[in-house]
């Protein structure tokens, strides 16, 4: 059995962020984030029915982290 290193993403930013307009977006490194299929649902992935490992962008994660500062607020 190899043990894989995973990718880290990071997040950061201002404290809370308010509004993206004016530059106070989260700065994502590292993206994407990937969650593999087969780790998740242990098994693989059926063919032809849209299944396969999830995938989080760049933007998506700075979205994600600003509505999360957001609702911390």
């Amino acid at each position: 059995m190899s043990l894989r290193v995973p990718l880290e993403v990071d997040i950061s930013g201002p404290g809370v962020p308010t509004d993206e307009s004016a530059g106070t977006t989260p700065i994502v490194t590292g993206a994407p984030l990937e969650l593999d299929f087969t780790k998740i649902f242990l098994r693989q992935p059926v063919q032809g029915r849209g299944e396969g490992s999830i995938i989080f962008t760049e933007q998506e994660l700075g979205l994600f982290a600003s509505q999360v500062w957001r609702g911390a607020q």
